[in-house]
Formats: structure tokens, C-alpha cells, sequence
């Protein structure tokens, strides 16, 4: 986690931290990329690895899962933060990936990361968020607590910072969508349920670059390349996430 140039990131609430430049957190051989915070792990199933410092997802296979066990990751009514450095291929034939797929086995709750759109670009990015009616972590029903997607943006190609916030409670729900470091849209619902998190979540945990409950599925693959991610246990101010972009875009070539 140590800068070379620009501001620190802010580190209040931070649960997770995964780097794939930093050597405490991937030494560049190995199936587990590190939390440098020291409660949740990724388990990397067939990325490879680049030694520039980031993982190479080939839109089929390849993707990451967050062990969920620390009580800090997405807890029960709780605001949280995600933010993911990555790059989608310019190339890229899948119409419907997924930065994150966080999914319960029986299909709620969920919270879902879309990164949809072919050759480089988001014609569908955003973020749904749903939970389940019966409030216990596991159900075959759900409510949407909001649906922030349709947002079209235009990095083709380039490393880019993908960032969700959010924060509610029963009758009180907002969402922010970021886009390196900026707040692009905001969403939010009176939905009555709060969320509650996974008891039985698909393949475990958080999917990183893939559907949670199809993984494999090249639909839903990410291709391109991913390089860190962050989340936090609170919903981070419009500051400190343009902090956070400016204390590393220089790493990810932004001038």
C-alpha cells in the first residue's frame, strides 16, 4: 500500500485490501492474493499473473473470490465502499460483465457490480443492490434496496477506478457510482427491508470478474486486467474518493 507519489488513501474503515503490485500481498506465484488489512483473503481461480503488478482475466474462467468470514465485509445493515482498479480489453466480445457478483445460494441478497458493454467500453455500468424479504440472510425472495445502472462511459481500454458507495436503513437507501475518483450518479429507494448479509453466498464470497452463481460463464466474464481492490466499512465521502484516485493515478498511467 505505498504511494511513490500523490496523497496516502484514506484508511478509516478500510476491511480489505488486496495489490497485486505490492509483494506482501502477491509475490507473483500462488493461488491466494493477500489482504494486506489481514481478514480477507482472494483466492484467484486461473488469472495469470503479469509482473507489471496486476492479474490478466481472459473473459472465460478467470476470476477471484473474497473470503466473506471477517465479520467487517458487507455486514448486516451496515454502509460500505468498493473500489476496484481495472481495465476492460479493447477487444472484448462479452457483452455483460461483471466487476463484482456478492450473491445468496438460494438468489437474495445480492449486490452486483456491472460492467456491461463490449470493446472497451460501459454502455450498462452500475450497480444493483437487493435484499431478502424474509430478513435472514437467505431467500428466494427479494426487494431492490436501488438500481443504478444504464451509465455510459468511455475509458477504452485504459486502467480505470470503478467505485460504489453505499449507505441506508429501512425507508432510506443511496447509492453513489464513481468513475476515477468522480461521483457519476447517485440512486436511492424508500425500500422498507435493510440489507442483510449472505449466509450462503455463491462459491462463498464476493465474485471478483465473474457472475457469482455462473461462473465460467463467458457472458458474464470480465476480460482485461485487475490490479487492487478495496473495501471499506463505510460509505467514503466525495473527497476521499477523489483521494483516493489522486493519490495513484499516476501508477495506473493518469496524469
Amino acid at each position: 500500500m505505498s504511494l511513490k507519489r500523490g496523497p496516502s488513501i484514506t484508511k478509516d474503515g478500510l476491511v480489505m485490501c488486496v495489490d497485486a503490485k505490492d509483494p506482501s500481498s502477491y509475490n507473483g506465484s500462488g493461488s491466494t492474493w493477500t489482504d494486506v488489512c489481514g481478514h480477507c483473503n482472494a483466492s484467484i481461480s486461473n488469472a495469470s499473473y503479469n509482473s507489471n503488478g496486476y492479474f490478466v482475466l481472459d473473459g472465460t474462467d478467470d476470476y477471484f473470490v473474497i473470503d466473506d468470514a471477517h465479520s467487517g465485509l458487507f455486514a448486516d445493515n451496515t454502509p460500505f465502499t468498493v473500489e476496484i482498479w481495472a481495465y476492460k480489453d479493447t477487444d472484448n466480445s462479452n457483452t455483460s460483465p461483471m466487476l463484482m457478483h456478492y450473491r445468496g445460494g438460494s438468489g437474495y441478497p445480492s449486490i452486483t457490480m456491472l460492467a456491461y458493454g463490449t470493446n472497451g467500453n460501459f454502455s450498462d455500468y452500475g450497480s444493483t443492490m437487493e435484499a431478502d424479504n424474509d430478513q435472514d440472510g437467505d431467500s428466494s425472495s427479494g426487494t431492490s434496496l436501488y438500481s443504478d445502472r444504464n451509465n455510459s462511459i468511455d475509458p477504452d481500454g485504459a486502467w480505470s477506478l470503478f467505485g460504489l458507495t453505499y449507505e441506508g436503513q429501512s425507508n432510506s437507501h443511496e447509492a453513489n457510482i464513481y468513475f476515477n475518483g468522480s461521483n457519476i450518479s447517485t440512486a436511492t429507494s424508500t425500500a422498507s427491508v435493510v440489507w442483510k448479509k449472505p449466509t450462503s453466498p455463491y462459491e462463498g464470497g464476493p465474485v471478483i470478474g465473474s457472475s457469482a452463481h455462473s461462473v465460467g460463464n463467458t457472458t458474464h466474464g470480465f476480460e482485461g486486467g485487475m490490479a487492487l481492490i478495496r473495501i471499506y466499512n463505510r460509505a467514503l465521502t466525495p473527497e476521499e474518493m477523489s483521494n483516493n484516485y489522486n493519490s495513484q493515478k499516476f501508477r495506473f498511467g493518469h496524469s
